[in-house]
């Protein structure tokens, strides 16, 4: 089963660091259907129980996993005790702005941006993968 989850960056109103909304472990169709067509219609959407109005958002990334987040975040945390003490300990000593573990799980390598395929599907447009091109026949 294939998973999809959002982030949503609203625009921020002073020099504050703006807020993302994110929803994890959704259907697709829901996502196209009740947030990327409205979104794109200049309607209202609902992200994890706020309601965002389409002036307001700044932007939206959709991601799509083979797993639920809540056994991607297992296996980060696994990948992350595998660190060194070195490894780990630079990471304590970054800027306090650091991503929350949800979002960097997001731009794991077990997650795909799925972003431009979901717009593509609220608005209708198919997708064309480019055909590999044919090589002529060698001759002898």
């Amino acid at each position: 089963m294939s998973y999809t989850h959002i982030i949503v960056k609203m625009k921020s109103e002073s020099l504050r660091k703006s807020a993302c909304l994110i929803e994890i472990d959704l259907d697709e169709n829901f996502v196209v259907e009740h947030i990327i067509k409205p979104y794109i219609a200049g309607g209202v959407i609902f992200v994890d129980g706020t309601r965002a109005e389409y002036q307001n958002i700044e932007k939206i990334s959709v991601f799509s996993s083979d797993e639920e987040m809540s056994q991607l975040q297992v296996e980060h945390a696994a990948h992350a005790s595998r660190k060194t003490p070195r490894e780990r300990a630079s990471r304590l000593l970054t800027r306090s702005d650091t991503p929350s573990p949800v979002m960097t799980i997001l731009k794991s390598e077990a997650v795909t941006n799925s972003t431009r395929k979901v717009f593509n599907e609220a608005l209708g447009i198919q997708m064309v993968r480019p055909c590999a091109k044919s090589l002529p026949a060698e001759t002898e």
